[in-house]
Order: structure tokens, then sequence, then C-alpha cells
């Protein structure tokens, strides 16, 4: 506890050297969430770091009234957005759907090369807007989603970015 009020104090910088050899310690508080040690180039021994470029998601359904339903716009909950402001910063982005086909099938080079054949397929989207006020959103793929894809997960992409 006592390291992490440090690192809310801003005094790290005299105690790095100090932590680099307290493993403990940092895995802790990077734990925690606080990760004021990425600037510092703090490495944890024998792993790698997690680099994710894309955000979970689920499918929820489609775009619906009382009695009719848009196929064409799937409503989509990220993992960790909870309000319609952190949605802001999702619209625009990128998101695909994966699911595995009956077949082996692969693209132009595949012929030549059998090993790039694969069964897994994918449905790219855009994120649109917001719907509501509890961190769903609207998205649009290319073709539709089918229906056994609610309920599925999504990967959302950190691309375009807009910042």
């Amino acid at each position: 506890f006592f390291i992490a009020r440090l690192l809310f104090d801003g005094v790290l910088k005299t105690y790095i050297p100090l932590l680099r050899t307290c493993a403990q310690y940092i895995r802790y508080v990077l734990y925690m969430g606080v990760y004021f040690f990425s600037g510092f180039g703090v490495n944890m021994p024998g792993r790698k770091p997690n680099i994710r470029l894309h955000q979970p998601a689920v499918m929820c359904g489609y775009k619906r009234a009382k009695r009719t339903q848009d196929n064409s716009v799937a409503l989509i909950a990220i993992k960790g957005v909870a309000t319609r402001r952190e949605t802001k910063f999702y619209l625009g982005k990128r998101c695909v759907y994966l699911f595995k086909g009956s077949k082996k099938v692969g693209g132009p080079k595949s012929k030549t090369q059998p090993a790039l054949m694969t069964r897994t397929r994918r449905i790219w989207g855009r994120i649109l807007r917001p719907h509501g006020k509890s961190g769903i959103v609207k998205a649009s793929f290319k073709p539709n989603l089918p229906g056994h894809a609610i309920g599925r997960k999504i990967k959302v992409y950190m691309y375009p970015s807009s910042i």
C-alpha cells in the first residue's frame, strides 16, 4: 500500500531503482490498474507484455421496435463501457465477428499454398452511434450478422484512431 501511495503522490522517480527489484509490488500495483510503470520500461521477469489491439464485446441483438426488426444494425455491448459518454471513443471504430465454417477456404494464394486455407470466417463492421444511456452501441456489418451471432463475442479494434 505504501508503494501505491507513492505512485499517487508522484514521488516515484527517486524510488524506481528500488522498485525494479521488488517484482511482487510491481505486479500488485499493475494489477490494481495503476499503469505509471509503462513509461519507465519496467518489464516483468519471465513474462511478455500483454498488448491487445481490440476490446472484447458481445452482440446483444438487432435494432428493433415493438413489432419490427432491422437486421442491418446490430446492438453491441463493449466490455468496460457503461455510459453514453464512454461510447464516444468507440464511434467509427471497426469491429469483426469471427466464426468457423464447415469447409476450409482461402484467399488468392491458397491454391499454391494450401497451408493458408482455414475454416475461420469474418464479418467486418463499423460502430455507428450510441444506443441508449447504458453504453450499448449500434454497429453496421457487411454482410449483416446472422441470428446465431446473438450472445457471441465480437472484437472492437482500436482503429481508425481519432486521437
